[in-house]
Parts: C-alpha cells; structure tokens; sequence
C-alpha cells in the first residue's frame, strides 16, 4: 500500500514544509488553516553539556556517557577523561550533569602539572556569584586538574583511598564539581564547613567505592606538604580569582 500524499497523514516533516512554503508561501496558511501538525526533527541521541575539554563542548549520550572527539582524545589525559567517565556514572555526578546543562553554564575544563593537587575549582567573580538566580545572564566557571599526581607509593591506608590514577582524577572530578555547584547557587567559599555540602561529598565518595574520603580543611591542610597524595582536592579550598 502506497503512502499518499504527505498531508493524507496530517504529519509532514520540517524540511519538506519549509522547501514547500519558500516556494509557494500560501502553503503555509492553509496548513495553519487545515490542522497539520509540522514535525521539529528528532533530537540527537548525545547532548552537549555546560563542560569544556581541549575548547569543545563535552557531548554525553542518554546514559549520560561522555563521548569524546578526537580532538579532546588527543588533547586530554587518559586520567581525566576516565575520571571523568568513573564521575559521571555515579547519580550525583548524572544529576549534576543534568544540572549544568542549561545554556547558562559554561564548564571550562584545563589541565596544569604545576597544580599542587589533583584539582581546582576557583571561585568565580563576585558579579557571577550574584547573578546565580538570573536564569537569563550567562554564567561561567573554571576547573583545573592535574593528572599527575599519584598516590605515594607504599604507604598502606586502613580505608580504601584513591590509588589508581583513575580513581584519583574521578574523586577530584567528584569534589571540584561539587564547588562548582556551590557557586552556581551563589554560595562563596568557604564551602568545606557546611553540613549541606559535606552530606553531598559523603554520598559521591561512597558511590566512587570510598565511603571514608575526606574532602574538608584537615585533609586539604595535609596537602601542602610537597608530596603527592591521592585525596581529592587542591592545596587550597577553591582560589578566589
């Protein structure tokens, strides 16, 4: 059995309406008129998120599974883009995915071996701080990972920590996004001492297999040392810009 014409089904497809009404404009009257329903055409199956890897958009699947081009292939660190991937298949990680993919977000996302710790989130200008409830002003955030740390070697924890460098960059995606998050709901640092946020750690560090991580003032006091540790986080709490 034949189709028929493509109004016979009271559905006709973006483009065959638009070459029809560039060419006869009339056509689109009488659609208005007739009822027909224009169908948008069907999303991608892989989303463009708010975070920036090697200046591209992160682009996930709908399991949210990170799909990198070559470029950021090329460009990033094996450690960070599986961290990245171990992060984001945990919930919290997928919410906050979810979260920041409104356009006014922007993630951007560098790597610097010079970093004193795995990451860093810096605290962003007063100016985007306060715009956090303004759904219209664009507002833009920055991480910065270092892929190189590793934990130190033979030293035995009594809880599991971090160890692989893949584990290690998923703890550090965990907590600097989770600074970021902060900020996106106009909160400044420090962030370490509230219970809204240490609640939130403990849940991601439980799912990421380390239920006794620490992310606060205590552990990111040890880091300064200069060695090399496995916990999450920066020399520092955030850094205000």
């Amino acid at each position: 059995m034949g189709w028929g014409h493509p109004f016979s089904h009271g559905i006709i497809t973006l483009p065959i309406v638009l070459l029809i009404t560039m060419r006869h404009p009339a056509v689109l009257l009488l659609c208005l008129c007739a009822g027909v329903v224009v169908a948008a055409p069907i999303p991608p199956e892989v989303d463009q998120s708010a975070l920036i890897l090697s200046g591209e958009h992160v682009r996930f699947d709908a399991e949210e599974r990170p799909q990198f081009s070559d470029s950021q292939i090329s460009n990033v660190s094996a450690a960070t883009r599986v961290g990245l991937v171990r992060w984001a298949a945990t919930a919290q990680g997928q919410e906050l995915i979810r979260y920041f993919n409104a356009r006014e977000y922007e993630v951007r996302v560098s790597e610097n071996e010079s970093e004193q710790g795995e990451g860093r989130a810096p605290q962003p200008a007063i100016a985007t701080l306060m715009a956090a409830s303004d759904r219209s002003t664009h507002k833009g955030y920055a991480l910065i990972f270092n892929p190189t740390i590793r934990s130190l070697p033979g030293v035995r924890h009594l809880t599991p920590e971090p160890s692989t460098p893949d584990e290690i960059m998923a703890t550090a995606w965990a907590a600097e996004m989770l600074h970021v998050y902060f900020y996106s709901r106009g909160i400044s640092l420090p962030h370490h001492q509230r219970p809204d946020f240490q609640q939130r750690w403990q849940v991601v560090a439980a799912e990421l297999g380390f239920p006794y991580l620490r992310h606060d003032d205590g552990d990111e006091a040890a880091r300064k040392k200069p060695v090399r540790r496995s916990r999450t986080g920066s020399g520092r709490e955030g850094r205000q810009q």
